[in-house]
């Protein structure tokens, strides 16, 4: 499917304004994540028609907050999706800069690791995390 210039550019802001570009690990490997959060599904559907991942809802932290829905990307079409989006973030591209970075580092299946690569996964982990702390 074909997005448009304005499309990319509007989705940029919304992901600058309710997204999330980060990595995930479970020790020995290491993946990119993009979310959106939102209370009103309606774009979240329409992201998740376009680009696939999952929507599921989030259950509210308090009795007075109202249930939200979150779509995610995970792994390649995660890298995918943030790769055309960088161009158009104001806001977020450091942190898609950084989710980037760290999942060039993914290598191929069954290979075993050097400890270079588990180091050079670690800083770009923390990298990410540094970029994404609230204030920065």
């Amino acid at each position: 499917m074909e997005v448009s210039r304005e499309v990319w550019a509007y989705i940029a802001g919304l992901f600058d304004g309710e997204g999330t570009a980060t990595v995930a690990s479970d020790g020995r490997r290491i993946w990119a994540v993009a979310s959106i959060t939102l209370v009103t599904p309606a774009v979240l559907i329409y992201l998740k028609s376009m680009f696939g991942g999952s929507l599921k809802p989030d259950t509210p932290k308090k009795s007075t907050h109202r249930v939200s829905w979150r779509w995610v990307l995970t792994g390649p079409p995660a890298v995918k999706f943030l790769s055309y989006l960088r161009s158009y973030l104001r806001i977020k591209d450091r942190a898609v800069e950084a989710v980037l970075e760290a999942a060039a580092l993914v290598g191929k299946r069954g290979r075993r690791l050097s400890i270079l690569d588990i180091e050079s996964r670690r800083e770009a982990i923390i990298k990410v995390r540094e970029v994404n702390k609230r204030g920065t």
